[in-house]
């Protein structure tokens, strides 16, 4: 499970985003997603489809830690607790959007890993004329950082920006395979700055007219081969994840994450081609509608 998407009162708003439910993502990482309002009743019906359908097949969560009787009495708890939300960090040089409310936007696409993810990421990047812009935490996928090479060499001006930091070893090492076979292709990487913890966006902008927000990352797992998952408790099991992809069409919203990724503080360092950049935030979705 990899999905951060919350629907609230059955769809009278649907928030996709990269941002877990933790301190470092609501205070040191950069992320991004949308809150989509109700007028777009197709997003919150396919997302409620894949949670139910989830939620019949989930097995029960049994807690592994032990509570004090003072935890367990606020916890269960009914009555109505103070929340109590710290300010934003103010960061030097940091370029940050705000929120944005944004009309008139047509979503063109709303896609769950791992059901034929892949394919139709393929299809989508296949689908590119002119230019690419992708700003995500990791590139770990091999077909995908070879597609990344194509489209480049193919005379695509891609632009990727990713993350300075990786949590998971593994994970660290397969982006690094990545954007040295990337970097000696002839593509240029920037990376994040320093004063996030990690880079959490999961963004990319083809053509300058679309814009997909996925809560997954280009990696084996988020984008798995295959249409058939067997149960974690199978012997075939294949290690994938649970994702959502939302594909947008409106200049707003290219036009608020070009200005994003293009107010970059170019510092490169020792030669990686590794270099500051600028900051994005969650923005929202008004009069959201979906394409015929």
């Amino acid at each position: 499970m990899h999905s951060k998407v919350i629907v609230i009162d059955r769809g009278t708003k649907t928030s996709i985003s990269s941002v877990n439910f933790s301190k470092t993502s609501f205070m040191y990482n950069r992320e991004a997603g949308v809150v989509i309002d109700s007028r777009c009743e197709a997003v919150a019906e396919f997302v409620l489809g894949v949670f139910d359908a989830d939620w019949a097949q989930a097995m029960d969560y049994v807690p592994t830690d032990t509570y004090s009787s003072s935890q367990m009495a606020y916890i269960n708890s009914s009555a109505t607790l103070p929340v109590n939300v710290p300010p934003p960090r103010n960061i030097n040089g940091a370029y940050v959007t705000g929120l944005k409310t944004i009309d008139s936007v047509s979503i063109i696409n709303l896609y769950t890993s791992p059901d034929f993810a892949l394919g139709t990421l393929q299809e989508s990047l296949g689908s590119v004329q002119s230019s690419l812009r992708l700003m995500i935490y990791q590139v770990t996928d091999d077909g995908l950082c070879d597609s990344l090479l194509n489209l480049s060499q193919s005379g695509i001006n891609v632009t990727l920006l990713v993350s300075r930091h990786i949590f998971d070893y593994s994970d660290w090492k397969a982006a690094q395979d990545c954007y040295k076979k990337l970097i000696n292709g002839g593509m240029y990487i920037q990376s994040m700055p320093t004063y996030y913890d990690f880079s959490h966006q999961k963004i990319w902008i083809i053509d300058s007219k679309e814009v997909h927000l996925s809560t997954g990352n280009w990696s084996p797992h988020d984008y798995p081969l295959g249409s058939t998952f067997p149960p974690h408790t199978s012997s075939d099991w294949i290690d994938a994840s649970r994702n959502f992809v939302v594909a947008m069409a409106s200049e707003e919203i290219v036009d608020c994450l070009e200005s994003y990724s293009t107010k970059t503080l170019s510092v490169e360092r020792n030669g990686n081609l590794m270099t500051e950049a600028s900051l994005f935030t969650i923005f929202i979705l008004e009069h959201a509608r979906s394409e015929e």
